[in-house]
Parts: C-alpha cells; sequence; structure tokens
C-alpha cells in the first residue's frame, strides 16, 4: 500500500500510519510525498514532471490557472502520475497475483477491506492492469 502524504501534514502521516497498522497489519505501507506546484505553466517546464504532462488532456482553466483549485488538481494529478511512474519503473513484480494499492492520506479503511477488494477484482476483465476502486464526491469531467 502507498499513499500520498504533503509533507507538511505530519497528523495524516501518524493517522495513516496508525490507521493501516490497524486495518493491514502484515502489509507493507510506504509514504509517498506528494507533489506541490504552483501551476500548470511552472510545473510543465520542470524536468521532473514535463513527461507527465506531455499529451494529457488538460481544462485550459486549469492551464491557465484560471480555476481555484487549478494548483492542486495539478498537483494532485502530479503526485499520483509521478508514484505510478517510480512504481511501474522500480517495482518487480513476482507473479499476477502482486497488487500495488494507491491512496491519499485522508482514506478510511472499512475493517473488511480486504475481502471487499477482493470481491471487487472478481469483476474486472482478466487482463486489468489499473482498477479504479472509488473516491470520495463525485467525479467533474474538467478535472
Amino acid at each position: 500500500i502507498f499513499y500520498i502524504n504533503m509533507d507538511n501534514r505530519e497528523d495524516r502521516k501518524s493517522w495513516m500510519q496508525t490507521h493501516l497498522q490497524a486495518v493491514a497489519p502484515g502489509i507493507l505501507v510506504e509514504r509517498k510525498s506528494a507533489v506541490t506546484v504552483s501551476n500548470y505553466e511552472k510545473a510543465s517546464h520542470m524536468s521532473e514532471y514535463r513527461n507527465l504532462l506531455v499529451d494529457r488532456p488538460v481544462n485550459p482553466r486549469i492551464q491557465r490557472n484560471e480555476r481555484s483549485n487549478a494548483a492542486y488538481a495539478v498537483s494532485v494529478f502530479l503526485s499520483h502520475m509521478s508514484l505510478y511512474a517510480d512504481i511501474w519503473k522500480n517495482r518487480k513484480f513476482d507473479s499476477q497475483d502482486d497488487l500495488i494499492l494507491v491512496t491519499e492520506d485522508d482514506v478510511v479503511f472499512n475493517p473488511d477491506w480486504q475481502f471487499e477488494l477482493s470481491d471487487a477484482l472478481t469483476r474486472v476483465p482478466p487482463d486489468w492492469q489499473v482498477v479504479r476502486l472509488g473516491s470520495w464526491g463525485s467525479s467533474r469531467e474538467e478535472d
């Protein structure tokens, strides 16, 4: 399990470590430092993020920093994409049963989350690589 956490949110880091020890004993947990950028334009010129933003459909209002949450949206996107890139580049998968779960630092796992995950995975195509299990709130096309 990887969880994404902003460096200045020690409270969430501490909570996640305690929560995951309780609900996921014996499972390797790693913290990923969240990416924080001030806007899309600056991020697109940073060498470590440029390739993650190439050919991505991004709302023009976010690109122009016209949305109140534009920097946040870009930061969240880059946090996830940089973690996925790191996983793809640096992790070995010994079998098809190897799973990686990526969360943010405010996720709350149900006590029976492992059963729910196993059950959900029975309904995905056999050649799946990524499954989005759910999220809080409603989805927004513009993000």
